[in-house]
């Protein structure tokens, strides 16, 4: 394959799709003996009051108020952090934030050195399976760590303006049916998350009308869902054997204390979550424990079930004791949310939270009665100073009992990245953490700015990035610590094509943001074409941090582009010693073996890269072009269909497929005729536009009228 033809496959095309799909064990089920079986159901941004089970008076919850009737429900379990992945990350290792160092979504990794309670069961002899709804828990962000299966396959998910970043419950029940009917081997840990209830909030209209409101109808038709899954795993007769667990990530604010979502306040309505625990060996009658717990009491409680010892660094407890009535003290539990800092540049909130108080620290600190004052409308702060001073120093106890942090794994963002979280409503900044001495403002002070960034954020996720732009330059002006907002502002910018605007803003936040705002720069560059500047600003960002892996990589591909072939596998050599799977990474690699001529290698690169992420285009045109170049005609119409599909716009790859129909062998002119036509509508005025309408008109003669 000539680095012409490369080029021509690869210039201007992006994947925005990231995705993930792995192979299936292919083994029977096995009958139920031995260890039991873990399930583990994370439902996002799920309040508990918004449940049957918990009192909610809508009947939004029928199948799990029907499952767990004799299963142990936990009225007070809390997060340390109202977040999705810092959240999720406590939840599978057991650890508090401030040691499992993920702070935030989009550019925290958990670190290699964290241990998961997939790693553990995975060492013990159980299959470990994840499916995931959403790309903040995409396998780029650590937590796939302990997994044999990873399943973060969004494309027959719900699609936003800019990309494929979530899948709705049903997508979710489908891949896990799917996946258990191929068969899988026992024990089994399987972790499924749903994502539904977060916003934006979509249901199918039919359980919007039924619940009244478009976020009960997305608990109701997640509720629905779940019911399906369970019921599949009863008809299989594993729930014998196993143990259920159910648990929120975090809750929503619902405009309660003025929080439309989640992540910036610590109050009650984002940090309480559900939590029930199921299993034969609790007895068949339903419990309820109103004693206050964590979701990193998961960990221990699941090693404690199936009898694994010697995991010494989780700050959860085993809840077994406590459920077996043979305990029921409780911990105090540190709370922390750094989005306020990350995302406006204002004060993050920590507090502490017991089942009588909840003490939270700001510029303006508050104290709360939780046994009077549930709903948290009474601050006590300052009519009860003793309290308030005995829970800040509680805090600080709790505080300094959590181990050294692990080592902070950050990670920078392309584009394309940058574009699936912003869909989401998830991005943030790696902003250094601040200074204890920094006079930052109360979160509480900025209600306003909030609604506005929101709206920003729903603009950049429609391409409308000209609103986008007027109001972020308004949240800019009212918090000129915003560095997101001015992040977003270049991102706006380049999609524009205003690139010395984009430029610019990017330019104002090097002092904050660093290598983030180099790299940055780097990508406007290169959507520029203009690779010497790109690749001078990729090298400063690597000056600032070796580790950025994106930085090799970007740098990598414009040496492929530009036909440097030893050094592009200099720059992605250095990629791979740290270790990341990248799907990008791989399809450069396949790219570089092609034009060596070393097609067997380019073959499996190009596979690993499809591997990574399913949605890979221009893999699988260059799988495509590889095969019509060995003579394998029904391969290669087979690869280029697939990459037609997931790139309908690429008139090059139409055009080559259209040419392997030409061929002696292949030759269908009804299709070929299809695809030149397709390719000229796409670009009439193409330089080669004439001969494709030349081509066109000798089809037409060929062709016998039906």
């Amino acid at each position: 394959m000539k680095i012409r033809d490369i080029n021509q496959l690869h210039l201007g095309i992006s994947a925005v799709v990231i995705l993930l799909l792995t192979t299936p064990l292919f083994c029977s089920i096995l009958p139920q003996m031995g260890k039991p079986n873990i399930i583990l159901i994370t439902v996002d941004t799920t309040r508990s009051d918004h449940l049957g089970i918990y009192g909610y008076k809508k009947p939004i919850s029928p199948n799990i108020d029907r499952i767990v009737r004799d299963c142990v429900i936990f009225d007070q379990a809390v997060t340390p952090v109202p977040l999705t992945l810092p959240s999720h990350a406590s939840i599978l290792t057991g650890s508090y934030p401030a040691y499992h160092n993920v702070h935030d979504n989009s550019v925290y990794q958990l670190s290699q050195d964290a241990v998961t309670i997939g790693e553990v069961l995975q060492k013990n002899g159980y299959t470990t399976a994840a499916f995931v709804a959403a790309y903040v828990l995409h396998r780029r962000f650590g937590l796939n760590q302990g997994f044999n299966y990873y399943n973060d396959d969004f494309s027959e998910g719900r699609r936003s303006e800019l990309i494929y970043a979530e899948r709705d419950a049903k997508s979710m029940t489908d891949a896990v049916l799917k996946w258990m009917n191929s068969g899988v081997k026992q024990p089994l840990f399987l972790w499924v998350h749903y994502y539904d209830p977060h916003d934006p909030y979509t249901p199918p209209q039919v359980y919007s009308k039924k619940m009244g409101n478009d976020y009960d109808g997305e608990i109701n038709y997640m509720d629905e869902q779940v019911g399906r899954l369970l019921d599949f795993l009863k008809n299989k007769k594993m729930l014998n054997n196993s143990m259920i667990i159910m648990v929120g990530d975090h809750g929503e604010g619902l405009n309660e204390h003025k929080e439309l979502y989640h992540g910036i306040f610590l109050y009650d309505t984002t940090v309480r979550v559900p939590l029930i625990v199921c299993s034969s060996k609790f007895g068949k009658t339903q419990k309820r424990l109103n004693a206050q717990v964590s979701v990193m009491d998961i960990f221990s409680t699941v090693l404690d079930y199936v009898g694994i010892q010697g995991y010494k660094k989780s700050q959860g407890k085993s809840l077994i004791p406590m459920i077996n009535n043979q305990e029921s003290q409780e911990l105090p539990i540190y709370l922390e949310t750094m989005l306020p800092y990350f995302t406006y540049g204002l004060s993050p909130m920590e507090g502490v939270r017991t089942s009588a108080y909840k003490f939270i620290k700001s510029p303006k600190s508050e104290l709360y009665d939780m046994e009077k004052d549930r709903k948290e409308n009474t601050n006590l702060y300052i009519s009860n100073a003793v309290i308030a001073k005995k829970m800040l120093n509680k805090m600080h106890f709790v505080k300094s009992k959590i181990p050294p942090p692990l080592k902070m794994r950050m990670m920078s963002m392309d584009p394309e990245s940058i574009a699936v979280l912003q869909s989401l409503g998830y991005i943030s900044t790696p902003a250094p953490s601040p200074s204890p001495k920094a006079k930052l403002e109360d979160p509480k002070d900025h209600y306003e700015v909030f609604t506005q960034f929101t709206e920003a954020q729903d603009a950049m996720a429609e391409g409308k990035y000209e609103n986008a732009i007027k109001i972020l330059q308004q949240v800019k002006k009212a918090l000129p610590a915003c560095h997101l907002a001015g992040t977003m502002l270049g991102l706006a910018n380049m999609q524009l094509g205003n690139y010395q605007e984009a430029i610019k803003y990017y330019n104002e936040e090097k002092s904050a943001l660093k290598e983030i705002a180099y790299f940055s720069i780097g990508n406007v560059y290169f959507k520029m074409r203009d690779f010497d500047n790109a690749k001078k600003q990729y090298e400063e960002a690597l000056k600032l941090n070796p580790e950025l892996v994106e930085a090799y990589i970007a740098s990598g591909e414009i040496s492929v582009l530009t036909g440097k072939v030893e050094e592009a596998e200099a720059l992605l050599a250095k990629a791979d010693k740290l270790k990341v799977n990248d799907s990008k990474l791989r399809y450069l690699q396949g790219l570089i073996q092609a034009v060596k001529q070393n097609y067997p290698a380019a073959e499996e690169y190009f596979k690993e890269a499809i591997e990574l992420n399913p949605s890979y285009g221009m893999a699988y045109a260059c799988l495509g072009k590889l095969y019509a170049e060995k003579g394998d005609m029904p391969a290669a119409i087979r690869y280029y269909d697939i990459a037609i599909q997931l790139m309908p716009g690429n008139r090059d790859v139409l055009l080559q497929l259209a040419s392997i129909y030409m061929k002696p062998g292949s030759t269908n002119v009804t299709e070929a005729f299809r695809l030149f036509k397709k390719a000229l509508e796409l670009d009439p005025n193409a330089p080669d536009a004439a001969n494709i309408r030349a081509m066109i008109k000798n089809l037409q003669g060929m062709m016998v009228p039906k």
